[in-house]
């Protein structure tokens, strides 16, 4: 071969490669869509089952998640589903819904599908019942859960005094 057709080939196997190199590189695995099982697809049917609330007492002990329970905020416990996921609870009798976080296990009453937390016990009007029917599903993907409520300010009341005191007897004129 004459030079300068060795030339040529050269150049032209460089401007390939080269143009090669400058190419877009994959996607990395995180960037691209999440997997199918992920996806939520609306609407999903509602399941029925019952509900009950967490005890006052539990307030401040940890959840399966490793947060702490608080009565203020929308959480449940669920046996199964994953933590972290957002379901809508709806009270068939009055219509309210409320959009939980699962962050707990239980309940451990076998007839029961739910523990709610004793905020959304409130808004959905199951509180003084202490165990209702309900319906839930998986939250659409733009929810949120329903945002926390402020714990009751206390009334402030004269404080009390530290030491009984006795009346004073008043004296006949």
């Amino acid at each position: 071969m004459r030079p300068a057709t060795v030339t040529v080939w050269v150049l032209a196997a460089g401007l390939l490669l080269g143009g090669m190199a400058h190419a877009e590189p994959p996607e990395p695995e995180s960037a691209m869509a999440p997997p199918s099982w992920l996806t939520v697809m609306e609407p999903q049917p509602w399941e029925t089952g019952q509900a009950s609330r967490y005890h006052p007492r539990f307030e401040g002990r940890r959840t399966a998640s490793g947060e702490p329970y608080r009565n203020h905020t929308f959480s449940a416990a669920h046996r199964s589903l994953p933590l972290g996921t957002l379901i809508t609870v709806r009270n068939p009798d009055n219509e309210r819904e409320v959009v939980v976080r699962i962050n707990d296990r239980g309940p451990h009453h076998p007839e029961r599908d739910l523990d709610l937390s004793h905020a959304a016990a409130k808004a959905l009007g199951i509180l003084r019942q202490g165990v209702a029917d309900i319906e839930w599903r998986l939250a659409a993907q733009d929810a949120s859960p329903t945002p926390p409520v402020r714990p009751s300010q206390t009334v402030r009341r004269s404080p009390k005094p530290r030491h009984k005191t006795t009346p004073t007897r008043r004296h006949k004129p």
